[in-house]
């Protein structure tokens, strides 16, 4: 994503103005409460998908090319010793690191610093087959897959946020193998993109809101 982003970004600078009428970054609270926290631990199951809007100059660049414009990444839950995780694929913070696919807390997740609203989906699938997928997402955190900055989907043990999610689900149900894409105009040459709503209007998902805040 660094190599496509560092085209976007001088694009971002011009553009800051108006995007900030979508999101004030400075102003707006925090999504997650311990309250919350309490209800999520009620309500979550392994396999539920968790998006974020997030704040970061790369969650505006996805915010531009998704035509929904509410959310610019996602992740998938493992809940481990009763408390929820978060298995997801995104850029490090810091630039020198390697970008492993991470396993976070749901509070560092969704913390201020990190996101801005957050809504949380369950497929139309078994119970079994949501937590098959967590655990599939699991082992891709285990044997150290990266973040994929070329947003390749030929590419197994690199993936993007999306991809880890569609490929997580694929290798367990056959119908959750095909998802619409979004067509991207790079520089250079045009890729097909999962983005965050492509997975929120598959069928299998567009019915199954468990919150949103």
């Amino acid at each position: 994503m660094k190599t496509t982003l560092k085209f976007i970004k001088p694009l971002l600078i011009i553009l800051i103005p108006g995007l900030l009428l979508i999101t004030d970054i400075r102003k707006s609270k925090a999504p997650f409460s311990e309250n919350d926290y309490k209800l999520l631990l009620e309500d979550l199951q392994n396999g539920d998908i968790i998006f974020r809007r997030g704040r970061s100059i790369e969650s505006y660049a996805v915010l531009l090319a998704d035509k929904r414009k509410e959310y610019s990444h996602v992740g998938i839950i493992w809940i481990e010793n009763r408390k929820p995780f978060v298995i997801h694929a995104v850029p490090d913070e810091n630039t020198t690191e390697v970008e492993y696919i991470k396993k976070e807390t749901i509070e560092i997740f969704l913390s201020k610093e990190k996101a801005s609203k957050f809504a949380i989906y369950r497929s139309g699938l078994s119970e079994e087959t949501n937590e098959k997928a967590a655990k599939i997402a699991l082992q891709y955190y285990n044997n150290h897959y990266v973040f994929d900055g070329q947003y390749d989907l030929n590419t197994d043990s690199k993936l993007y946020c999306t991809e880890l999610i569609i490929k997580a689900f694929g290798q367990v149900d056959s119908q959750l193998q095909n998802f619409n894409s979004t067509s991207l105009n790079f520089l250079f040459s045009t890729k097909e993109i999962i983005l965050p709503s492509n997975i929120i209007e598959h069928p299998f998902f567009l019915k199954s809101l468990i919150i949103k805040n």
